[in-house]
C-alpha cells in the first residue's frame, strides 16, 4: 500500500504542475525542487 499511496501522490503532483494555472508560488518551489534534483544526481556522477 506504500507504494501505490507514493505513486498517487505522484501522480498528484504532476497533474497540479501541468495545470495552465498553477500559482507562481507553487512553480517557484517546483524549480527550487528541480534544481535539487539536478545538483544530487551531478554528485551522484561525480562520485
Amino acid at each position: 500500500m506504500g507504494l501505490d499511496a507514493k505513486v498517487q501522490d505522484c501522480n498528484n503532483a504532476i497533474e497540479r504542475i501541468s495545470q495552465p494555472k498553477t500559482p507562481v508560488v507553487s512553480r517557484r518551489g517546483f524549480w527550487v525542487w528541480l534544481r535539487r534534483l539536478w545538483r544530487w544526481v551531478r554528485s551522484w556522477f561525480r562520485r
